[in-house]
């Protein structure tokens, strides 16, 4: 059975009133003692209480507080889409509260509980969401506005479709007579493949997968035993290195990086082209659809918010000092 206020403040010896004034944030919650806020966070995160989304809508008690979870804020990359959730939620009259896990698998979903429990009118989850828990079960139940940048069959997402991108990556190595790559990146291999919209199996042209790594020399050794003909560089943090171990090896590869917010695209006679992702405009795009749902509330089905990834050769990426519509300032947004 789903746990009430009622049952909250009975299990700590207090009003119904005063823990709805703490839950709630309210101005004068900050009377209460210290003592009694960490019972009633006991009690909530013990009975896994949670006030019905269904029912502050209908009573018109909802709020223009958004949340997000985010992975970290030291890279670029990250940084920039926390910046560009912020602008948005800005520009449709909403706040929105950051949950950065630094990358902590355990405080991943801890973090959307907390955005959820703090009364958040909907949260944009960017983590893989891989669990099943009663919590999530009753989020789906109650239609709660929740979108991941994941595919989910009970939850909205809004993601970047490498599909068309991978698709002229690879026909564009083929043309150069290579009809193979090799997909760099740090971090487990499971699932890689079959991440939102990633379409890596494409007829005729092979994506082999390194074995999972952690630690740049891992890579390094495995690059430097198969020699492969060409990368697909996923993390941009691996480019450099990467250059530098082929310079130091007599190793010329074909290269393709995936370039996206917050990184420039860098030259380099290796480097032949680039996958560019949509993740600022998917960051817009689900802040914006959650602040619609606060007034119309949250569709029924899930849905799916599709931005397709493309691929362009070096040749077809204009320099900085270009006059085109591309910025590539750190600062803006990047690559969309």
């Amino acid at each position: 059975m789903k746990a009430t206020l009622t049952d909250i403040a009975r299990e700590v010896g207090v009003s119904k009133s005063l823990v709805s004034m703490y839950l709630n944030n309210h101005p004068l919650a900050v009377r209460i003692a210290v003592e009694t806020k960490r019972k009633i966070d006991l009690a909530v995160e013990r009975s896994g209480y949670r006030p019905s989304h269904a029912a502050r809508t209908l009573s018109g008690g909802g709020n223009r507080i958004l949340g997000m979870v985010i992975g970290g804020l030291t890279d670029p990359y990250f940084a920039h889409l926390a910046d560009t959730a912020l602008e948005e939620a800005a520009a449709t009259g909403c706040q929105l509260l950051l949950a950065a896990t630094r990358w902590n698998k355990a405080e991943e979903f801890r973090a959307l509980e907390n955005l959820v429990r703090h009364d958040c009118a909907g949260v944009l989850y960017t983590p893989e969401l891989s669990v099943e828990s009663p919590f999530l079960n009753q989020l789906s139940r109650e239609n709660y506005p929740l979108i991941l940048s994941s595919r989910s069959p009970a939850f909205s997402s809004a993601y970047t479709d490498y599909t068309e991108a991978h698709h002229a990556f690879a026909g564009f190595l083929t043309a150069r007579g290579c009809p193979e790559a090799t997909v760099c990146h740090l971090g487990p291999s499971n699932g890689l493949a079959e991440g939102p919209g990633e379409a890596f199996d494409i007829e005729g042209f092979r994506f082999h997968f390194q074995p999972p790594v952690t630690h740049f020399d891992d890579l390094a050794r495995y690059l430097l035993e198969t020699r492969p003909k060409a990368l697909y560089i996923l993390n941009f943090v691996l480019l450099h290195p990467i250059l530098q171990l082929s310079a130091s090896a007599g190793w010329h590869p074909h290269i393709i990086i995936r370039c996206g917010p917050g990184y420039d695209f860098v030259r380099h006679p290796l480097i032949e082209g680039a996958v560019f992702s949509r993740a600022s405009e998917a960051v817009r795009q689900g802040i914006r659809t959650l602040a619609t749902w606060i007034e119309k509330g949250a569709p029924p089905a899930p849905v799916r918010l599709l931005l397709p990834a493309t691929f362009r050769s070096a040749e077809e990426i204009p320099h900085k000092t270009d006059n085109v519509d591309i910025d590539f300032k750190t600062d803006k947004a990047v690559n969309e």
